[in-house]
């Protein structure tokens, strides 16, 4: 891009960008800039710009269309109102009103990623999302501390949402962030809806903020996520058996259980996924897992792994290990927002690990399905 050119599009974005970080760090590469003749920073950052598609947004967390930072965010939430009122508008009018004219809450969910530095988080990105639906006159449920992906399409779902948001990269690395959109009906979003969103994002009047936004007296909704929780586990719960460990120990007698049920470790990459899978196990009256202690907590920083996906050679060596030094049979592995899994186990009498690929967990699992629920 020409560097007059290149400069005309930095400035613009100057004066509209809310972040006083991103803009006092364009401001200082566009000084650079002028007195090294070097506009390769510059370039990099507003010579192209993420686009919205069926996975949503996904790039690094940094300022500059090609990125993901505040003022993409409000672009990104002000062409997705835009994009869901033409569409409950048109829908509405083929059901003759029938929906009552008014959409269904937005909700929207949040991981730990985060870049201190320019003061960019996932948090702030949920209550930037938050903010502009408020403004917008739409019921809103910003889900409160860290959740698992899988529970805002279920929430959407529960509640008749008109919209999923959850603001996470899942296993990409740790400086970047993402933006994953669900449906009306909790799945991600499919063609047509992926490019008309973002034919709306790039309508002028999206592209400006249409109005500052308080983000510091955006809270999160306590009560609604505590409720959403125990609805999810309770549908989990009815779904399938009522109490595997209690109906093995019925059939087989404690002491069969606690001598051959496989002993499990977890890890969760560093994510979310703890807690929820601690309350899934108890829910189900299993014997408590042993954690892999370094990938526990959430940690933006991913300190033991470069590329958190649990399928990725390599990606479970800790869990091995913890497993070997206390006697663990079955590893479970989530991503960071915990909308993956990757399972391994141990040849007792070998001692040789086997990690299954995706599809034999879902061989696996589609088996036990057709034997417990299918006939």
């Amino acid at each position: 891009m020409d560097p007059t050119l290149l400069k005309n599009v930095a400035l613009e974005w100057l004066s509209n960008d809310p972040s006083p970080e991103c803009r006092s760090l364009i401001q200082s590469l566009l000084t650079t800039a002028e007195s090294s003749g070097d506009y390769s920073a510059l370039s990099a950052m507003f010579s192209s710009r993420i686009t919205f598609g069926t996975a949503g947004l996904r790039s690094k967390m940094f300022p500059g269309p090609s990125n993901i930072n505040d003022l993409i965010i409000i672009q990104t939430a002000q062409g997705l109102i835009t994009y869901l009122k033409s569409y409950h508008g048109r829908l509405e009018g083929k059901l003759g009103g029938q929906l009552g004219g008014q959409l269904g809450p937005a909700i929207i969910g949040y991981d730990h990623r985060k870049n201190p530095e320019l003061n960019i988080s996932s948090k702030r990105f949920g209550q930037i999302t938050k903010a502009v639906f408020t403004h917008h006159s739409i019921p809103t449920i910003l889900l409160d501390g860290y959740v698992p992906t899988p529970l805002v399409p279920f929430a959407v779902k529960e509640l008749g949402g008109c919209c999923g948001v959850m603001v996470t990269a899942s296993h990409n690395p740790k400086d970047d962030n993402g933006y994953k959109l669900y449906w009306s009906d909790g799945c991600q979003i499919t063609e047509p809806h992926d490019s008309g969103i973002q034919s709306s994002i790039m309508q002028p009047e999206n592209l400006k903020p249409q109005r500052s936004y308080d983000i510091d007296l955006v809270s999160t909704d306590v009560d609604s996520t505590s409720q959403l929780l125990s609805s999810y586990y309770l549908k989990i719960k009815e779904g399938m058996s009522s109490n595997i460990y209690s109906s093995l120990t019925s059939k087989h007698g404690p002491s069969f259980v606690k001598s051959s049920s496989p002993k499990f470790v977890y890890t969760s990459m560093h994510g979310v996924g703890s807690p929820y899978v601690t309350r899934v196990f108890s829910s189900y009256g299993l014997p408590s897992f042993m954690a892999v202690p370094s990938q526990n907590d959430p940690d933006p920083e991913f300190r033991t792994v470069g590329f958190p996906n649990p399928e990725e050679k390599g990606a479970l060596d800790m869990a091995v290990k913890h497993a070997d030094e206390n006697g663990g049979d079955v590893i479970l592995a989530n991503d960071p927002d915990a909308d993956r899994l990757a399972v391994a186990e141990k040849d007792r009498e070998s001692g040789e690990w086997t990690v299954f690929k995706g599809d034999q967990i879902g061989v696996m699992l589609g088996r036990w399905m057709w034997e417990r629920r299918g006939r």
